[in-house]
């Protein structure tokens, strides 16, 4: 399924945040929301089931080379190329 808008990034502070469960629990969302000087950007997480288990997230090292085109971008909406230069991130779930 094709994105509705180009891969990106986008830089800014974050607003606010919550966990949005409209499905009943099926396909709980955190939400992150991230003001910048164009407007407000909600940037989902899917969680893909509601446990009571809390949401922690560690970084242990980072090579900061790999963002630094990325570290330089203004605050907004800025697109990225879907390559290895641009500082595009995904990410392999564990299996």
């Amino acid at each position: 399924m094709p994105l509705e808008t180009p891969y990106g990034v986008v830089a800014g502070s974050v607003d606010s945040f919550d966990l949005q469960n409209p499905s009943g629990g099926q396909w709980p969302h955190y939400h992150i929301h991230v003001q910048t000087p164009t407007g407000l950007y909600d940037s989902a997480v899917n969680l893909k089931s509601l446990t009571q288990i809390k949401i922690e997230y560690r970084v242990r090292t980072v090579d900061w080379a790999l963002f630094a085109n990325v570290l330089t971008l203004p605050d907004g909406w800025t697109p990225l190329a879907q390559n290895s230069i641009s500082g595009a991130l995904d990410y392999v779930r564990r299996p």
